[in-house]
């Protein structure tokens, strides 16, 4: 059975598509450049300690917040994977005006 989902769904699908793309990017951004970093200071010892401290802010203030973007996109996809099995067997829910299921 074919499943109805409404265009304003399939675009927020592709919201959060694309919003994991971003998030996924900038993630493997962050950890090239903390690579580059680590490798461009390593044998000056004073150095590597301003590279630590960097790089732990850059975890906390950088790294923390887009893992909550990935794992966020990933609770988004698990939800909507759900609904559409929920409404693939027959089932019927409403969202405010918006139908989800057949029919």
């Amino acid at each position: 059975m074919v499943t109805r989902i409404s265009r304003r769904l399939e675009s927020s699908l592709d919201a959060l598509v694309l919003a994991h793309l971003v998030s996924v990017a900038l993630w493997g951004g962050v950890l090239a450049a903390e690579v580059v970093l680590e490798l461009a200071n390593r044998d000056d010892a004073v150095a590597m300690r301003v590279v630590v401290r960097t790089h732990h802010w850059i975890d906390v203030l950088v790294e923390v917040p887009v893992i909550a973007a990935v794992l966020a996109a990933y609770v988004g996809f698990a939800a909507f994977s759900a609904l559409t099995r929920i409404a693939e067997k027959g089932c019927r829910w409403k969202f405010g005006r918006y139908y989800w299921g057949p029919g």
